[in-house]
């Protein structure tokens, strides 16, 4: 039985989503937010997985998980899109000792900290792991959730004395994530020669490309499938919707407009 794993995006106040990875082998799909921290998790063993391969691609965060077929190592599992746009949380795991983790890369190199990655690295990353010449500065501390919601204290301890962090009380099981409803909303201004975008949030994740289609007082605009419209002349003083298709993590096809 193949696994399944969360992800679940923690603030400080708590769990705000969880999101389970798509059983279709697509990658699941996340837009950064500021002042978060993602927890894998797998669901079976209610532990994380020891080992990730994470790859920075332009400003997105790729994860790679073990354990699966994959045609190469490219092919991700999770995106998270616009991470090194000045969101980036910190990536955590639960291992089989009942404490939180960061995970740290296995080469022991600061640079390839899933924060500090230059555009194009890969680095495989495990829980607390070290290197051993890299020993202060990769220590298998515990972390602790609050913190690191805020961005205090991650997997680069300092040296010397020992870690303070209170134990985390036993982990709970992960309830079953709720189905969400998602929205779309126009961004733009509704002038001739202007651009009106589509902006679509769907708390479940979307699987794939969404598909868009554009109405200019009820009927359908010739090939505007784009989740952008250029307004033209023909457009003006006239009611413009736009509808998205699109299948979320559950698997369900969805249509929002």
């Amino acid at each position: 039985m193949s696994k399944q794993t969360v992800i679940i995006t923690r603030n400080a106040e708590g769990v705000i989503a969880q999101t389970m990875l798509p059983k279709s082998g697509q990658p699941l799909v996340l837009k950064a937010q500021a002042g978060v921290s993602y927890e894998l998790k797998d669901v079976a063993s209610n532990v994380a997985p020891d080992q990730v391969l994470l790859t920075r691609e332009g400003n997105n965060l790729k994860i790679t998980l073990p354990d699966k077929k994959k045609n190469n190592d490219e092919d991700a599992d999770v995106i998270i899109e616009g991470y090194y746009d000045g969101a980036q949380g910190e990536l955590i795991g639960l291992a089989e000792d009942g404490q939180y983790y960061s995970y740290v890369p296995q080469e022991g190199s600061e640079s390839l900290l899933v924060s500090q990655m230059e555009a194009g690295s890969s680095s495989y990353s495990s829980l607390g792991a070290m290197d051993a010449t890299s020993a202060e500065a990769f220590s298998m501390w515990p972390v602790g959730l609050g913190l690191l919601a805020l961005g205090i204290g991650a997997a680069a301890g300092s040296g010397g004395g020992g870690s303070s962090s209170t134990p985390l009380p036993e982990p709970q099981p992960v309830p079953e994530p709720i189905n969400q409803s998602g929205k779309v909303m126009l961004e733009g201004t509704p002038t001739q020669g202007k651009l009106l975008e589509a902006v679509l949030t769907e708390p479940d994740g979307v699987v794939g490309v969404p598909v868009y289609s554009w109405t200019v007082d009820g009927v359908a605009i010739p090939n505007s499938n784009q989740r952008s419209l250029m307004l033209g002349d023909e457009h003006v003083g006239k009611e413009i919707y736009v509808t998205a298709t699109y299948t979320d993590t559950f698997g369900q096809s969805i249509v929002v407009s």
